[in-house]
């Protein structure tokens, strides 16, 4: 495993391992939002370049896959694009959920991390409504996030 990969994978392991303790004392609501903390101006840092250089939003996500592929993730982008929305479907084979669940031991992952992101991009970008479509850890054969926006 490469060195930016470990170390991307500790972080989706410690992100869980905090998730789960705080779901613990708090609740799983309150987990979240302090997982979220932050969140969203970090994906909105790491979005922006990509938003602003290529003009739709499935050729911006599809240029960040390379940033992605150097944490171990494999995934596609398939464009589904009508003329009122622009509409990214990303295809997950890496779960995050599964992985983080593995390193802890665990036999029934929550569904965390693809939550997580949809929220903080939805939250930096009020005009990208994403959904989680398919979650690895509840049976699919893949993770699936669907981010639709407006065409302007």
């Amino acid at each position: 495993m490469k060195e930016k990969e470990a170390a991307f994978r500790a972080d989706m392991r410690d992100r869980m391992r905090r998730y789960l303790e705080l779901r613990e004392k708090v609740g799983d609501h309150e987990a979240r939002e302090e997982l979220l903390e932050g969140y969203p101006d970090r994906q909105r840092a790491c979005m922006d370049p990509y938003l602003t250089e290529h003009g739709s939003l499935p050729e911006a996500i599809r240029h960040v896959l390379p940033v992605f592929e150097e944490l171990g993730l494999q995934e596609e982008v398939v464009d589904c694009s009508t003329s009122a929305h622009e509409v990214a479907l990303v295809v997950t084979r890496t779960c995050l959920c599964r992985a983080a669940g593995d390193d802890l031991g665990m036999t029934d992952p929550p569904s965390l991390h693809c939550e997580l992101s949809a929220e903080a991009t939805s939250r930096a970008y009020p005009d990208i409504d994403v959904e989680v479509v398919l979650r690895q850890v509840r049976g699919a054969h893949a993770c699936g996030l669907r981010y639709t926006r407006p065409v302007t």
